[in-house]
C-alpha cells in the first residue's frame, strides 16, 4: 500500500460510520473512522493502535474491495459547465434567442470526495469554485439582450454596442476567471506544499517518535534481558555458593563427627588399653603376691614336714630303743629264771596281781623312710594287725612278792617274754587273746582285773583313734610339704614340674573375661525391665517444659554406643508436639562423669500442631540446655506442620547446638526440598533466618504461586522480621520486605515491589506487564485468620496489553444501551491507584491511554463482579467529544454499555 495513497468514504463507508448499517466488525470500523479524505495511508499507520499496524493494510484493502473507501486521486470529474462560444451580433430584425443556462449538474452520490476536489485542471476548479459569478454574468448579458430586444425600432447600432459589451464582459469574465484561477493556483500549491511539509514533519516526527519508541524498547529489552541475565547468573552463582557452603558444611560437619568419633574412638581405645595394663600390672602383683605366698607356704610346710620326719624319726629310734630294752630284759629274765610250767590256779586266798596296761603308741611303718628309693613300701591285708604294737607295763613281768605261786609267775613271765618279743616275732592277735583270756580264767573272780582290762581296751581304742588320726595328719602334711626329689611324692612332683614349665594363661583369662562382659553388655539392657524408668523421665520431661507429657515404650543398649530409646512422646494437653520414635545416643565416656553428654538425638515422625507452633522450639531449647544431659545435635526425619492454614510435610534436617546446649544451627527441608529452612545463632543478637521455596505457593496465598522466593531476615520469640525478599511469579519479579509477629494476635505488614509481571496469569480478560508497588497489612487472632483482613495500597501500570471482552471505540461511537459481545481494546498503557481487600478489589484515577485514545474512570471488582464508570475521549478521532459509559459483567466476561 502506498503510504502517500489519500483515501475518502463512500456514501456506503458514511452509512456504516453513522451506524445505518452494520456490516462490519469492530476493528475495521476503528479504521474507516479513521479515513477523513486529508490522512495519508501512512499518516493513518502512524496514528493507529499498535495492534492494528500488522493488519492495517488488508483492512484497508477490504474496505477498498467493499466499496467503504476509494483513492481520491482515481474520483470522477465534475462535469464542466457549458460557456457559449463568441457571440455574434444577430440581424436588424433578428430577436437572439434566450440564453440557455447550463443545469449544475448534481454530483454522484457513491462519490462524494470530488467537492473536495483533486486532480482537476484548472477550469473545472474556476467553475466549481465561482458559478454564482457566471450565473450573474449569464443573466446580466440576458437582461441586455432582452431590453434590446424590446425596441424592435433599435439601430444596428445598438445592437452592435451590445454586441461589444457581451464580448467586453465575457473578456472581462475571462480575464477575471484567469486571474481567479491563477490565484487558486497559486494557494493550491502553497496548500501543497503546506501539507507536503506537514507530511514531511509529521513523518519525521512519526518516524523519530516510531525510532524512539523502538530504540526505548531495544534498551528496555536489552536491560530486561541484561538483566535476567545478570539475575541468572547471579542466582546460578547463589545456588553454587549456596550448593558450596552446603556441600563444605556437611564436609566440616562428617570431618568434625569423623574428628569426634576418632578422638572417642582413641579415647576408648586408650582407656582400654590402660585399663588392660592396670589389670595386667593388678594381675602380675596378684601372681607375684600368690608366688611370694605359696613361696613362703612351701618353706613353712617344707619347715614343718621336717620336723615331722624329725618326729618321726625320734619316735622310731625311741621304739627301736624300746625293742632292744625289752628284749634285753627279756633276754635277762629268762636267763635268770627258768619257765616252770603251771596246770593250776593259785589259791583264792593269795590274790592275783592286777593287770595293768599303760598308754601305747600305735606307729604305721608306711610313714617311715625306706632303705632303697626303689623299694616302696607295701600294704597287705594283715597290715592292721601287724602295725599295732602294744606296749605293757614292766610291772606285770614282776613275780608277787608273797602272794602269787611259782607256777602263775611263770606263766606270766613267758607270756611277757613272748609279749616283749622284738618286731620280726611279736605276737598276733590271737596269741594276744589267748594270753587275755588266760588271764581272764586266772583272775575270772576278781573284779579290779575285769574292770582294769576293760579300760585297758578303752584306752587301747582311743589310742588306736588318735593314732589313726595323726597317722592322717601325718600323711598329708608329708605329701604337702615333701621335697620334689622325694620318692614318695612322685605325682606331685610331676605336677609342679609341669605347672613350673606351663605358666598360667593371664591373657586368655582376660580375654574370657572381657568377652564375657561384653556379651553381658549386649544382653542385660534388653532383659531388664525399662517400664519402672518411664514414670520417673515423664516427670522430669513435665517439670522441664512445664506441660504433661507422656511416654508409650522405653528401651536402651550400651554397645556399641549407649543409647536410649524412646517411642510415642506427646507433649501437651492436647498432645502440640508428638513424636513417634526417638534414640538419644550418649556418650561413651560421659557414662563415668556426673554430667552425661547427649551426642544425638534422632527424631523420628514428629508431629507438630498449631497450637504448639511457638512453642515447640522452646521445648527443644529446653531439652537441649539441660546441664545434666547436654544435646549437641538435634536429627529430625519424616517430621509435619499441621498448622492451621499451614501444611507441611516430609520434613527433615538436624538441629545443632554448642558444648553449653545452645543453639548454634539449623538446617531444615520440606515437600520433597521444595522448602528449605536455614537458621544460624548470631552473639550479637537474635538469630538470621533464610527461607527458599521452589514452584510453590504461599501457605496463606495460595494463588500466589512462586517459581522461586528467597527471604533473609531475623528471629525473635515473638515474631519474624524479613528484611528483603526475591521471588520469581508470573514471569516477573516480586520483592519487597516483611514483618510478622504473633506476640499479641498475629500481625504481618510491609511493602511489594512487582518488576514485569506477566497479566495473562493472573487475570484471563487482560494481558501485558505489570509494574507496581505498594504496601500491606494482614491481622488475624490466629495464623488461620491472618488472610481474612489483608489489605493492599499502591499503584499499578499495565504496559502495551489489551483488554479482552470489550472494545471500547466501537461502544463510545455507537452510544449503545446494550453490551455489544466480544471485541477487544489494545492500550499502550494502563494506571491506576489500587485498593484491595479480602475478595475485593477498587481501582481509583484509572488511565487507559491508546494512542489518541484516552480513557480515564473508576473501577470496582467485588467477588469477580465488575462495576464502574469510564469516559472515552473521541476528540481527536471524530467530532464526538467524550463518551460515558459503565463498566458491567464479571471478570471472565465483562460488559460495557453508553451511560444514560
Amino acid at each position: 500500500m502506498d503510504n502517500k495513497a489519500v483515501f475518502v468514504r463512500t456514501s456506503k463507508g458514511e452509512d456504516e460510520i453513522s451506524g445505518k448499517t452494520a456490516k462490519l466488525y469492530s476493528a475495521i470500523k476503528r479504521v474507516l473512522l479513521m479515513v477523513d479524505g486529508d490522512s495519508t495511508y501512512g499518516e493513518i499507520s502512524k496514528r493507529a493502535a499498535p495492534s492494528l499496524r500488522d493488519s492495517l493494510d488488508e483492512m484497508f484493502e477490504e474496505l477498498e474491495k467493499g466499496g467503504f473507501i476509494h483513492d481520491k486521486a482515481k474520483a470522477v470529474n465534475i462535469p464542466r459547465m457549458s460557456v457559449p462560444s463568441k457571440m455574434s451580433v444577430p440581424p436588424k430584425t433578428f430577436v437572439p434567442p434566450r440564453m440557455s443556462v447550463p443545469h449544475k449538474t448534481p454530483p454522484e452520490t457513491d462519490k462524494p470526495a470530488e467537492k473536495a476536489g483533486g486532480d482537476l485542471d484548472f477550469m473545472d476548479e474556476f467553475f466549481a469554485l465561482t458559478p454564482a459569478q457566471i450565473m450573474a454574468e449569464a443573466a446580466k448579458t440576458e437582461k441586455h439582450m432582452e431590453e434590446g430586444a424590446k425596441p424592435k425600432q433599435d439601430a444596428n447600432g445598438e445592437k452592435l454596442k451590445a454586441q461589444h459589451e457581451a464580448e467586453e464582459s465575457l473578456r472581462k469574465a475571462e480575464q477575471d476567471a484567469a486571474m481567479i484561477r491563477e490565484e487558486a493556483e497559486r494557494e493550491e500549491k502553497a496548500r501543497r506544499a503546506r501539507e507536503e511539509a506537514e507530511a514531511i514533519r509529521k513523518q519525521a516526527a512519526q518516524e523519530a517518535e516510531q525510532l524512539h519508541i523502538e530504540l526505548e524498547a531495544n534498551r528496555l529489552k536489552a536491560e530486561k534481558e541484561a538483566l535476567a541475565r545478570a539475575e541468572a547468573a547471579a542466582r546460578d552463582n547463589l545456588e553454587a555458593a549456596a550448593k558450596a557452603q552446603q556441600q563444605a558444611e556437611a564436609d566440616r560437619m562428617k570431618a568434625a563427627q569423623e574428628a569426634v568419633l576418632a578422638r572417642e574412638a582413641a579415647e576408648r581405645i586408650a582407656k582400654l588399653e590402660r585399663e588392660a595394663a592396670k589389670v595386667r600390672l593388678e594381675e602380675e602383683a596378684r601372681a607375684q603376691q600368690r608366688a611370694e605366698a605359696e613361696r613362703i607356704k612351701a618353706a613353712q610346710e617344707a619347715a614343718l614336714a621336717q620336723e615331722a620326719a624329725e618326729r618321726i624319726a625320734r619316735i622310731e629310734r625311741e621304739a627301736a630303743a624300746a625293742r632292744e630294752d625289752a628284749e634285753r630284759l627279756a633276754k635277762q629274765r629268762a636267763s635268770e629264771q627258768p619257765p616252770k610250767k603251771t596246770t593250776g590256779y593259785a589259791p583264792e586266798t593269795n590274790p592275783a596281781p592286777e593287770f595293768k596296761l599303760d598308754p601305747f603308741f600305735v606307729f604305721d611303718p608306711l610313714k617311715l623312710p625306706a632303705a632303697s628309693p626303689a623299694e616302696p613300701p607295701k600294704k597287705t591285708a594283715g597290715d592292721v594287725e601287724d602295725e599295732t604294737e602294744i606296749k605293757l607295763d614292766s610291772s606285770i613281768f614282776e613275780a608277787p612278792k608273797a602272794a602269787t605261786p611259782p607256777p602263775v609267775a611263770e606263766k606270766r613271765k613267758d607270756n611277757v617274754a613272748q609279749a616283749g618279743q622284738p618286731a620280726e616275732s611279736k605276737p598276733s592277735k590271737e596269741q594276744i587273746k589267748r594270753a587275755e583270756e588266760q588271764s581272764i580264767a586266772e583272775k575270772a573272780e576278781a573284779r579290779k582285773r575285769a574292770e582294769a582290762e576293760s579300760m585297758a581296751r578303752a584306752r587301747a581304742e582311743a589310742a588306736h583313734r588318735e593314732a589313726e588320726a595323726a597317722k592322717a595328719r601325718a600323711e598329708l602334711t608329708f605329701q604337702q610339704t615333701q621335697p620334689p626329689t622325694s620318692k614318695f611324692n612322685y605325682e606331685a612332683q610331676k605336677d609342679l614340674v609341669s605347672r613350673a614349665r606351663k605358666p598360667f594363661p593371664w591373657g586368655k583369662l582376660v580375654i574370657f573375661l572381657l568377652v564375657l562382659l561384653t556379651g553381658a553388655l549386649f544382653i542385660v539392657p534388653y532383659v531388664l525391665p525399662m517400664r519402672d524408668y518411664m514414670p520417673g523421665i515423664e516427670q522430669m520431661l513435665s517439670a522441664k517444659f512445664h506441660q504433661p507429657v507422656h511416654i508409650g515404650q522405653l528401651s536402651g543398649r550400651i554397645l556399641p554406643t549407649p543409647r536410649l530409646e524412646v517411642g510415642e512422646i506427646y507433649v501437651g494437653e492436647v498432645k502440640q508436639f508428638q513424636v513417634k520414635q526417638a534414640q538419644l545416643d550418649f556418650s561413651i565416656l560421659g557414662l563415668f562423669g556426673d554430667s552425661k553428654p547427649i551426642d544425638s538425638i534422632g527424631l523420628q515422625g514428629v508431629k507438630v500442631t498449631g497450637a504448639g507452633l511457638t512453642s515447640a522450639t522452646a521445648w527443644l531449647q529446653q531439652l537441649a540446655a539441660d546441664t545434666q544431659y547436654p544435646v549437641r545435635r538435634m536429627v529430625i526425619s519424616e517430621g509435619a506442620l499441621d498448622a492451621d492454614a499451614i501444611q507441611f510435610t516430609g520434613i527433615d534436617g538436624q538441629l545443632i547446638f554448642n558444648q553449653a546446649g545452645k543453639f548454634t544451627h539449623a538446617d531444615l527441608r520440606a515437600s520433597g526440598g521444595k522448602v528449605a529452612l536455614s537458621i544460624n545463632a548470631s552473639q550479637q543478637g537474635n538469630p538470621q533466618v533464610s527461607i527458599t521455596m521452589y514452584t510453590s505457593a504461599l501457605p496463606l496465598l495460595p494463588s500466589w504461586e512462586f517459581d522461586e522466593i528467597t527471604a533473609k531476615g531475623e528471629l525473635s520469640s515473638n515474631g519474624l522480621r524479613i528484611s528483603e525478599f526475591d521471588g520469581r511469579i508470573s514471569g516477573g519479579i516480586l520483592q519487597g520486605d516483611a514483618n510478622i509477629d504473633w506476640h499479641s494476635g498475629w500481625l504481618a505488614q510491609g511493602t511489594l515491589v512487582a518488576k514485569s509481571i506477566t497479566m495473562e496469569k493472573l487475570s484471563k480478560g487482560l494481558s501485558g506487564d505489570l509494574d507496581g508497588s505498594g504496601r500491606f497489612r494482614m491481622r488475624g487472632t490466629s495464623l488461620s485468620s491472618l488472610a481474612d483482613m489483608a489489605t493492599l495500597d499502591g499503584t499499578i501500570i499495565v504496559r502495551k496489553g489489551v483488554v479482552t471482552g470489550i472494545d471500547i471505540v466501537e461502544t463510545a461511537r455507537s452510544r449503545s444501551k446494550e453490551s455489544v459481545p466480544g471485541g477487544r481494546t489494545h492500550f499502550d498503557e494502563l494506571s491506576g491507584v489500587l485498593t484491595a481487600g479480602k475478595d475485593k478489589y477498587s481501582i481509583r484515577q484509572l488511565k487507559l491511554n491508546a494512542g489518541e485514545l484516552i480513557v480515564t474512570g473508576t473501577l470496582d471488582i467485588e467477588k469477580q463482579q465488575l462495576s464502574g464508570e469510564i469516559s472515552a475521549d473521541l476528540t481527536k478521532w471524530s467530532d464526538m467529544g467524550k463518551v460515558t459509559m459503565q463498566v458491567t459483567g464479571t471478570t471472565d466476561n465483562p460488559a460495557l454499555r453508553a451511560a444514560r
